[in-house]
């Protein structure tokens, strides 16, 4: 990126580097509400609940006690 864009020179000037900091401290804070986590949560943490229930669909039992199959 460094060699194909112009984007550097741009950054160059101190004010316009301070300006792409203070960006993305904002972009991390408005990606860290509780809003768009909790839109996101289904993307990044899905539930795993059909997962466990194969198992027992199957008739198995979970477990590790003597005794369990």
């Amino acid at each position: 990126m460094r060699e194909t864009t112009s984007a550097l020179e741009w950054f160059n000037a101190l004010p316009r580097l301070f300006l792409l900091m203070a960006l993305a401290v904002l972009w991390a804070a408005l990606l860290s509400t509780s809003a768009v986590q909790r839109v996101f949560r289904p993307l990044v943490e899905p539930r795993l609940d059909w997962l466990r229930a194969v198992p027992a669909a199957a008739g198995l039992t979970v477990g590790t006690g003597r005794g369990a199959r």
